[in-house]
């Protein structure tokens, strides 16, 4: 033989599945910022135990696409800020409620369960207009 045959082209081997050139859907909506990234987090963020997945989420896709994508992002950012701080703080109060009073244990539970609900709340917004692909409302603020 005179010339060299590649199997593959110039660019490198295929990297999709199968022989039909396309990648996974499940890949391609996880690995790039979309509607469909923003509903996940939002859905991540609303089971509660999961938005530390969602916060990671958020947090790669940050500074990528356009202005709706960064508002959700940054609202999901700070929705799972605010349960962290909120939790926190409302366990703190709860253990040391257990050394000095009972009302402390039950302004901590209160305090715990506000935060969930402002959580839950904000997740809900979000997710509503996320699925109506419009950006939050007014991102930068701590209510709903």
């Amino acid at each position: 033989m005179t010339g060299t045959r590649f199997r593959h082209p110039a660019g490198g081997p295929d990297k999709t599945s199968g022989g039909n050139g396309r990648k996974p859907a499940a890949f391609t909506a996880l690995s790039r910022p979309g509607y469909g990234t923003i509903c996940l987090c939002y859905l991540l963020t609303l089971t509660v135990f999961l938005s530390p997945l969602a916060l990671v989420m958020a947090i790669l896709f940050a500074d990528i696409g356009p202005h709706a994508f960064r508002a959700h992002y940054f609202y999901i950012r700070t929705s799972v800020g605010l349960l962290v701080i909120g939790a926190g703080l409302g366990c703190l109060m709860i253990v040391l409620g257990a050394s000095f009073s009972t009302t402390l244990i039950f302004a901590g539970l209160a305090f715990v369960v506000l935060t969930v609900a402002l959580t839950l709340a904000r997740g809900v917004t979000g997710l509503s207009r996320a699925l109506r692909c419009r950006p939050p409302r007014n991102y930068r603020s701590y209510f709903v």
